[in-house]
């Protein structure tokens, strides 16, 4: 650890405008080394160079990044909604605040000023663009490329009291080059990106975050039958609180109750026909996303929130420390979801008129250089029935070494049925590849039990012992006219009911190829997707936050 950002005890009084022009810019750090080539060419220099300043002081850390062009009018950028842009020519940041390499959050800013911001897990190979924070930026287009400028509020990102360390990785996307570079270097023979992060030393001891925010809502339904009835309502209005208490920098707690969702955005349309299975939607909620990165799990989706359609109240709790998290959700569903695993389970007619408790809890603890182990817990019962679907098991990630990743878990469900006897059904997977700049090879195989059932997830199949290997091959030719050639990447897959009758026997092209690290080759999060707006419903929102730093 050789760089520390700089820090301006108090107020740095840093407008952010995308101008470098007051005096606490002086104080900065440059980055020492030139951006080097991600993608297309990993380790050449880029198209055009890139430059960047940052520091800190006790309200937010700041950075300031100037993006050369030799053709500043042809630069590729538009005007979009949040999180839409993630083709144009654009500049960020991973920012790890207790440089531990699990968890970093991502900021980015489009040449035309569009926000993009997500969260990446050590054990993931995507980004996570459904996470939403507080965060100001500018941008502007000068005759010699753009510029941006970000400032970053410490309570937005949650961080140890003393933050000694920071994980940092800083990238910008050539759009009109197709090329994709940062700083530091990332070496394509590691795989895995926050493990190549820059570790640096941090602001130090920072002012507590703590404090309460509530927002109050008030909402009134109504259609052309008349005012609309909700469990908690008087002639269509229908009040809300949602509140969050952080109790430490590291520590979330939220509580809601009668929520309205609303004013989120709606949900990308999707084509339903000839679907075995019911569509999956992303959440975008903001009460289901706090923490949500940490429930992600090698079996699947075992916590899928879009179940739980219509809370009642809900609570959750997201904990932090050196070495692991924790994180708890538990609600109280008024419109359950039937089953979406196939092979029985609970019908419409079985849920009509009821309502569920859905719980879930998670821990995970760093073993090793960049590997987990965890356990998960989930519980959906319907109230006043004999129905429930308990969920546990244990999972791990660990590196083998730069080049080779396991992945594993072993689950057990305990389901009641209405249509048949009680059952404990276990199921399992595992997963192994090799990454490396030029050969991305795997192989994954599982079982599941015929009354193997995640009510509280979006685990589909059932019955079923599975496998599936794949293989992508890249070239580096060494001209700049050529810089990559990506062969046709395969993915075969296999499966037999667990009595060995075949069901599923196939290949394909993925339809993303990744590098190594695990940075797609075209820098791409989750399309945006939420609940629907009700017909006719009007809401009126206030809220208030306590004074804090």
């Amino acid at each position: 650890m050789d760089l520390a950002v700089p820090h301006v005890a108090g107020s740095a009084e840093i407008s952010v405008d995308a101008h470098r022009n007051e005096a606490a810019w002086n104080a900065a750090l440059p980055l020492p080394d030139p951006f080097v080539v991600v993608d297309p060419s990993p380790g050449a220099a880029p198209a055009a160079a890139t430059r960047a300043w940052i520091l800190s002081d006790d309200r937010a850390l700041y950075l300031l990044i100037e993006a050369d062009d030799p053709q500043p009018q042809q630069i590729r950028a538009a005007i979009g909604p949040r999180d839409s842009r993630t083709a144009d020519d654009l500049v960020g940041l991973y920012l790890d605040t207790t440089g531990e390499a699990q968890r970093a959050y991502e900021f980015a800013v489009t040449a035309r000023g569009v926000q993009l911001d997500g969260i990446r897990v050590a054990s993931d190979t995507q980004d996570d663009l459904g996470w939403n924070g507080w965060w100001s930026a500018a941008s502007r287009i000068t005759e010699r490329g753009f510029v941006v400028e970000i400032a970053i509020p410490w309570r937005t990102v949650l961080h140890p009291r003393d933050c000694e360390h920071l994980g940092l990785r800083i990238f910008r996307q050539n759009a009109r080059f197709g090329e994709l570079s940062a700083w530091p270097a990332v070496d394509p023979d590691v795989a895995g990106l926050l493990v190549q992060q820059a570790r640096m030393g941090g602001p130090g001891r920072l002012p507590p975050v703590t404090g309460l925010d509530l927002l109050p809502e008030l909402t009134w339904r109504w259609s052309d039958a008349g005012a609309v009835a909700t469990p908690v309502s008087y002639e269509g209005l229908s009040p809300g609180l949602t509140a969050r208490w952080t109790p430490g920098p590291r520590t979330s707690l939220l509580a809601t109750a009668n929520p309205d969702f609303s004013d989120v955005v709606p949900d990308a349309p999707q084509i339903g026909v000839n679907q075995r299975f019911a569509l999956h939607y992303d959440e975008r909620r903001p009460f289901f996303l706090d923490g949500q990165e940490w429930f992600t799990h090698p079996f699947g989706e075992l916590l899928y929130t879009r179940s739980i359609v219509a809370p009642l109240v809900g609570e959750r709790a997201t904990g932090e420390w050196s070495g692991g998290t924790a994180a708890v959700l538990h609600a109280i569903d008024t419109t359950p979801l039937p089953s979406l695993s196939e092979g029985g389970g609970w019908s419409e007619e079985d849920l009509e008129g009821r309502w569920a408790s859905d719980a879930a809890a998670r821990v995970r603890v760093d073993v090793g250089r960049d590997g987990q182990v965890g356990v998960l817990l989930s519980d959906k019962s319907i109230v006043g029935t004999d129905l429930y679907n308990r969920l546990g098991g244990v999972d791990a990630n660990v590196r083998m070494s730069d080049r080779v990743r396991l992945w594993g878990s072993a689950l057990v469900s305990a389901t009641t049925f209405s249509d048949a006897p009680a059952a404990v059904a276990p199921a399992a997977n595992g997963h192994v590849e090799y990454a490396s700049r030029s050969v991305v090879v795997g192989t994954e195989g599982g079982r599941h039990h015929a009354r193997f059932r995640a009510e509280n997830g979006y685990v589909t199949r059932s019955d079923q012992v599975h496998g599936k290997s794949w293989l992508s091959l890249v070239a580096h030719p060494p001209s700049a006219a050529v810089p990559q050639i990506a062969f046709l990447p395969v993915n075969v897959y296999y499966g037999w009911t667990t009595s060995g009758t075949l069901r599923d026997l196939g290949a394909s092209g993925p339809p993303t190829s990744r590098s190594a690290t695990g940075w797609p080759h075209s820098w791409a999060g989750s399309s945006a997707a939420s609940c629907s707006r009700t017909p006719g419903s009007i809401r009126v929102r206030a809220g208030s936050r306590s004074a804090g730093p």
